[in-house]
């Protein structure tokens, strides 16, 4: 995946973040002279695929790449996209909570034996120029008991009206920690008010993110160790000037790059925590920060994401926001009256 790096004038501090998923991109070639009514089906394969639970939940995470070489003929385009997760059926119950943009869910299926759930991805279909989904990350309310919990993720597609070959995977689930945002909503629509003292400064609209992050057990048995904790936001690049406004950094994080990146159509922020959050250290240090909007304020357009390691596996909590613009409806009528047209235009 190619980074971009944005220039441009700088308000305060300007980030550039990692790449939000790096799946292999293989691009295709032109058609031979005489065959360009023959074509290829494209392919998928699965990728950061994790499995882990809390005492009450199980956490699955996966990501759908798009596998096509280009040889002899391009590729077709994998559409639709399925993620099937099975489960056995006395250790989990409810449907799944989606943490993530772009997938939908159906009500789970059991034989009695085995629990299916289906997730749907409407992101468009998977080619050489959309290469992969956003990560489908969900939770799913288990059973007491703390033994291992065997997980099979199943991803299938159809490219040029066959079924493609399914991409498979399967892993023991075991006890680690919970790792979650502890401000809920993490992501808010407000106004800048920093510079608000300023001669002639007009205050900003804004897309707000809380990234301070928690430790949430298990308590009994006890939880594992996080490390490598990440805390990534995202916004469509027509929602955001991309310019980043750091609110209060509290110590141990840090910026992974000191510019902005464009990532996949959507400018990319990330900061890293410089120590392991256990039962004993739950909380890390206040992360606050935000980006400047373009256009009109809209719901549910931001994503801000924390990550660990826990016992080898991936923990993560994921919000989509601002939820709401109602808290802030003032400031959202004084910018559409700043911006709005002259009558008759």
């Amino acid at each position: 995946m190619t980074e971009e790096v944005l220039g441009g004038p700088e308000r305060r501090t300007v980030l550039q973040g990692a790449a939000w998923m790096t799946p292999a991109v293989l691009v295709a070639v032109g058609l031979p002279a005489g065959v360009a009514s023959v074509v290829e089906p494209g392919g998928i394969a699965l990728a950061d695929t994790a499995a882990s639970m809390t005492d009450m939940q199980l956490g699955v995470t996966a990501t759908v790449g798009y596998v096509g070489d280009g040889q002899p003929l391009p590729d077709q385009p994998v559409d639709p996209v399925e993620v099937r997760i099975l489960v056995a059926s006395d250790r989990v119950s409810g449907p799944a909570e989606i943490l993530t943009a772009l997938w939908t869910a159906t009500a789970p299926v059991s034989d009695g034996t085995t629990t299916t759930y289906l997730f749907t991805w409407i992101g468009g279909a998977l080619s050489a120029d959309n290469p992969a989904t956003l990560p489908l990350t969900v939770k799913i309310h288990k059973s007491a008991s703390i033994d291992p919990l065997s997980v099979t993720v199943q991803a299938t597609g159809m490219s040029n009206g066959s079924s493609v070959p399914p991409a498979n995977w399967s892993a023991l689930a075991t006890i680690v920690a919970d790792l979650v945002l502890n401000t809920n909503p993490a992501i808010r629509y407000q106004q800048d008010t920093v510079e608000a003292e300023e001669e002639d400064y007009e205050p900003e609209p804004i897309y707000a993110f809380d990234g301070s992050t928690r430790w949430a057990g298990p308590y009994w048995p006890e939880g594992a160790t996080a490390t490598l904790i990440r805390v990534t936001a995202r916004v469509p690049v027509e929602n955001s000037t991309g310019v980043l406004i750091e609110q209060f950094v509290g110590s141990g994080w840090e910026k992974t790059t000191p510019a902005p990146v464009l990532v996949a159509g959507a400018y990319q922020i990330v900061y890293e925590f410089d120590q392991p959050l256990t039962s004993t250290l739950q909380n890390t240090s206040t992360l606050q920060f935000a980006l400047g909007l373009i256009g009109v304020p809209v719901i549910d357009v931001a994503v801000l994401q924390t990550e660990g390691l826990s016992a080898g596996v991936a923990s993560k909590d994921l919000q989509t926001g601002p939820k709401s613009l109602l808290e802030h409806a003032w400031t959202g009528m004084q910018y559409l009256e700043r911006h709005a047209d002259p009558p008759g235009d």
